[in-house]
Protein backbone atom coordinates (compact mmCIF):
# COMPACT_ATOMS: atom_id res chain seq x y z
CA UNK A 1 0.00 0.00 0.00
CA UNK A 2 1.08 3.72 -0.98
CA UNK A 3 2.57 5.45 2.14
CA UNK A 4 0.60 8.22 3.15
CA UNK A 5 2.20 12.11 3.45
CA UNK A 6 2.46 11.50 7.44
CA UNK A 7 4.64 8.55 6.64
CA UNK A 8 6.57 10.53 4.28
CA UNK A 9 6.94 13.23 6.90
CA UNK A 10 7.60 10.84 9.81
CA UNK A 11 10.02 8.46 8.02
CA UNK A 12 12.60 12.13 7.36
CA UNK A 13 11.68 13.41 10.41
CA UNK A 14 13.34 10.24 11.98
CA UNK A 15 16.38 10.78 10.34
CA UNK A 16 16.83 14.65 11.61
CA UNK A 17 15.85 13.68 15.07
CA UNK A 18 19.05 11.24 14.82
CA UNK A 19 20.80 14.35 15.48
CA UNK A 20 19.69 15.42 18.59
CA UNK A 21 17.49 18.50 17.53
CA UNK A 22 15.78 19.77 20.62
CA UNK A 23 14.54 23.30 19.79
CA UNK A 24 11.09 22.45 19.20
CA UNK A 25 11.28 25.35 16.64
CA UNK A 26 13.75 23.78 14.78
CA UNK A 27 11.40 20.79 14.83
CA UNK A 28 8.41 22.79 13.93
CA UNK A 29 10.39 24.45 11.10
CA UNK A 30 12.10 21.13 9.78
CA UNK A 31 8.38 19.39 9.54
CA UNK A 32 7.11 22.23 7.34
CA UNK A 33 10.04 21.87 5.40
CA UNK A 34 9.29 18.80 4.67
CA UNK A 35 5.66 19.40 3.41
CA UNK A 36 6.33 21.95 1.03
CA UNK A 37 9.10 19.98 -0.31
CA UNK A 38 7.63 16.43 -0.67
CA UNK A 39 5.04 18.07 -3.21
CA UNK A 40 7.68 20.35 -4.91
CA UNK A 41 9.77 16.98 -5.14
CA UNK A 42 6.77 14.69 -6.14
CA UNK A 43 5.77 16.89 -9.08
CA UNK A 44 9.33 17.31 -10.71
CA UNK A 45 10.32 13.63 -10.33
CA UNK A 46 6.80 12.62 -11.88
CA UNK A 47 7.36 14.80 -14.64
CA UNK A 48 9.61 12.78 -16.10
CA UNK A 49 7.97 9.40 -14.89
CA UNK A 50 4.56 9.82 -16.48
CA UNK A 51 6.78 9.93 -20.36
CA UNK A 52 7.17 6.40 -19.50
CA UNK A 53 3.43 6.01 -19.26
CA UNK A 54 3.52 3.50 -16.66
CA UNK A 55 1.91 3.13 -13.38
CA UNK A 56 -0.50 6.29 -13.90
CA UNK A 57 -3.50 5.00 -12.57
CA UNK A 58 -2.34 5.84 -9.20
CA UNK A 59 -1.32 8.59 -9.77
CA UNK A 60 -5.03 10.48 -10.48
CA UNK A 61 -7.33 11.96 -7.81
CA UNK A 62 -11.14 12.00 -8.07
CA UNK A 63 -12.61 15.61 -7.38
CA UNK A 64 -16.47 15.92 -7.09
CA UNK A 65 -16.82 18.91 -5.24
CA UNK A 66 -16.54 21.73 -7.94
CA UNK A 67 -19.02 24.22 -8.37
CA UNK A 68 -18.88 26.60 -11.20
CA UNK A 69 -19.82 30.53 -11.03
CA UNK A 70 -22.90 31.61 -13.76
CA UNK A 71 -21.10 34.81 -15.89
CA UNK A 72 -24.25 35.01 -17.59
CA UNK A 73 -25.08 34.71 -21.35
CA UNK A 74 -21.75 36.58 -22.22
CA UNK A 75 -18.12 37.52 -20.87
CA UNK A 76 -14.65 38.52 -21.84
CA UNK A 77 -11.75 36.05 -21.16
CA UNK A 78 -8.69 37.96 -22.43
CA UNK A 79 -9.38 39.12 -25.84
CA UNK A 80 -11.92 36.63 -26.41
CA UNK A 81 -15.86 37.44 -26.13
CA UNK A 82 -18.24 34.78 -24.96
CA UNK A 83 -21.89 35.34 -26.40
CA UNK A 84 -24.31 32.37 -25.81
CA UNK A 85 -27.93 32.13 -26.06
CA UNK A 86 -28.02 30.05 -22.14
CA UNK A 87 -25.04 30.93 -19.35
CA UNK A 88 -21.80 30.52 -19.37
CA UNK A 89 -20.17 29.23 -16.58
CA UNK A 90 -16.46 29.10 -14.58
CA UNK A 91 -14.91 27.06 -12.70
CA UNK A 92 -11.38 27.00 -10.86
CA UNK A 93 -9.56 23.88 -10.36
CA UNK A 94 -6.48 22.94 -8.67
CA UNK A 95 -3.43 22.98 -10.10
CA UNK A 96 -2.97 20.14 -12.67
CA UNK A 97 0.69 18.68 -13.04
CA UNK A 98 1.87 19.88 -16.43
CA UNK A 99 1.88 16.38 -18.52
CA UNK A 100 0.55 14.62 -21.20
CA UNK A 101 -2.68 12.64 -19.67
CA UNK A 102 -3.24 14.89 -16.88
CA UNK A 103 -6.92 14.90 -17.32
CA UNK A 104 -8.15 11.09 -17.35
CA UNK A 105 -12.16 12.84 -17.32
CA UNK A 106 -14.05 16.25 -16.56
CA UNK A 107 -17.68 15.85 -17.05
CA UNK A 108 -21.07 14.97 -15.08
CA UNK A 109 -20.99 14.20 -11.67
CA UNK A 110 -21.96 10.93 -11.74
CA UNK A 111 -19.69 10.22 -14.58
CA UNK A 112 -21.89 9.30 -16.99
CA UNK A 113 -21.44 12.05 -19.65
CA UNK A 114 -17.13 13.16 -20.66
CA UNK A 115 -17.39 16.82 -21.81
CA UNK A 116 -15.43 17.60 -25.16
CA UNK A 117 -12.32 19.96 -25.02
CA UNK A 118 -12.55 22.80 -27.57
CA UNK A 119 -10.53 26.34 -27.48
CA UNK A 120 -12.04 29.32 -26.00
CA UNK A 121 -11.63 30.74 -29.95
CA UNK A 122 -14.31 27.58 -30.79
CA UNK A 123 -16.52 28.40 -28.30
CA UNK A 124 -16.81 32.12 -29.34
CA UNK A 125 -17.64 31.02 -33.35
CA UNK A 126 -19.86 28.02 -31.94
CA UNK A 127 -24.17 28.64 -30.68
CA UNK A 128 -24.75 24.90 -29.93
CA UNK A 129 -23.81 23.94 -26.54
CA UNK A 130 -23.43 20.26 -27.26
CA UNK A 131 -19.79 18.87 -29.18
CA UNK A 132 -21.33 16.23 -30.78
CA UNK A 133 -22.53 14.19 -28.31
CA UNK A 134 -20.79 16.74 -25.57
CA UNK A 135 -20.86 19.55 -23.76
CA UNK A 136 -18.02 21.94 -24.93
CA UNK A 137 -15.59 23.08 -22.14
CA UNK A 138 -12.05 25.48 -22.50
CA UNK A 139 -9.53 25.16 -20.39
CA UNK A 140 -7.52 28.03 -19.69
CA UNK A 141 -5.09 28.01 -16.56
CA UNK A 142 -7.21 26.48 -13.89
CA UNK A 143 -10.74 27.33 -14.89
CA UNK A 144 -12.98 25.54 -17.48
CA UNK A 145 -15.30 27.64 -19.27
CA UNK A 146 -18.63 26.41 -20.55
CA UNK A 147 -21.41 26.89 -22.80
CA UNK A 148 -24.07 25.75 -20.75
CA UNK A 149 -24.13 22.71 -18.28
CA UNK A 150 -27.69 21.62 -17.75
CA UNK A 151 -28.16 23.74 -14.97
CA UNK A 152 -26.38 20.85 -13.18
CA UNK A 153 -23.54 23.02 -10.87
CA UNK A 154 -21.75 19.48 -10.11
CA UNK A 155 -19.19 17.83 -11.90
CA UNK A 156 -16.81 15.51 -11.79
CA UNK A 157 -12.76 15.86 -12.74
CA UNK A 158 -10.12 13.06 -12.89
CA UNK A 159 -6.69 14.12 -13.10
CA UNK A 160 -3.49 14.59 -12.08
CA UNK A 161 -2.54 17.25 -9.92
CA UNK A 162 0.75 19.53 -8.90
CA UNK A 163 -0.14 19.43 -5.19
CA UNK A 164 -2.19 16.51 -3.96
CA UNK A 165 -3.22 18.33 -0.57
CA UNK A 166 -4.75 20.92 -3.14
CA UNK A 167 -7.54 18.43 -4.01
CA UNK A 168 -10.62 19.28 -1.52
CA UNK A 169 -10.90 16.05 0.57
CA UNK A 170 -7.84 14.83 0.60
CA UNK A 171 -5.89 14.25 4.01
CA UNK A 172 -2.25 13.85 4.59
CA UNK A 173 -3.11 10.52 6.45
CA UNK A 174 -4.50 9.11 2.85
CA UNK A 175 -2.71 7.05 0.32
CA UNK A 176 -0.13 9.97 -1.47
CA UNK A 177 -0.41 9.45 -5.22
CA UNK A 178 3.40 8.20 -6.18
CA UNK A 179 4.29 5.30 -7.68
CA UNK A 180 6.03 3.27 -5.21
CA UNK A 181 9.30 2.22 -7.36
CA UNK A 182 9.57 6.39 -6.71
CA UNK A 183 9.04 6.33 -2.43
CA UNK A 184 12.89 6.12 -1.93
CA UNK A 185 14.01 8.98 -4.51
CA UNK A 186 11.31 11.16 -3.17
CA UNK A 187 12.61 10.65 0.53
CA UNK A 188 16.38 10.74 -0.39
CA UNK A 189 15.77 14.35 -2.22
CA UNK A 190 14.00 15.95 0.72
CA UNK A 191 16.53 14.15 3.08
CA UNK A 192 19.33 16.08 1.46
CA UNK A 193 17.58 19.43 1.31
CA UNK A 194 16.91 18.99 4.77
CA UNK A 195 20.18 18.20 5.94
CA UNK A 196 21.39 20.70 4.14
CA UNK A 197 19.61 23.50 5.39
CA UNK A 198 20.60 22.31 8.75
CA UNK A 199 23.99 21.78 8.49
CA UNK A 200 24.18 18.02 8.65
CA UNK A 201 26.64 16.56 7.42
CA UNK A 202 25.63 13.95 3.83
CA UNK A 203 27.76 11.75 4.76
CA UNK A 204 25.20 9.41 6.59
CA UNK A 205 23.54 9.97 2.93
CA UNK A 206 26.16 8.86 0.77
CA UNK A 207 25.17 4.87 1.31
CA UNK A 208 21.72 5.72 -0.14
CA UNK A 209 23.02 7.20 -3.51
CA UNK A 210 22.89 4.18 -5.23
CA UNK A 211 18.85 4.26 -4.54
CA UNK A 212 18.56 7.32 -7.10
CA UNK A 213 20.56 5.69 -10.00
CA UNK A 214 18.63 2.38 -9.61
CA UNK A 215 15.13 3.74 -9.98
CA UNK A 216 14.94 3.38 -13.53
CA UNK A 217 15.56 -0.17 -13.41
CA UNK A 218 12.85 -0.10 -10.68
CA UNK A 219 10.68 1.96 -12.82
CA UNK A 220 10.77 -0.81 -15.73
CA UNK A 221 10.28 -3.29 -13.11
CA UNK A 222 7.09 -2.29 -11.42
Amino acid sequence: MAKSKVQFIDSIMQEVTRFSMTDDNAFAIAQEFINDKIDGYRATILTSYANQKQGMDSLYQIVNCITPECLGVSCKVGDITLDASSEIWVADIPELLDIQGAIKYFGAYDLSKAFTKTSLTAMARSENRWGRHSNLYARVGNKFYFKDNDATIKFTLIGIFSNPSDVCGFKDNDPYPLPKALEQQLELLVKKDLFTMFSIPLDVLNDAQDVIQQVPKQQQDA
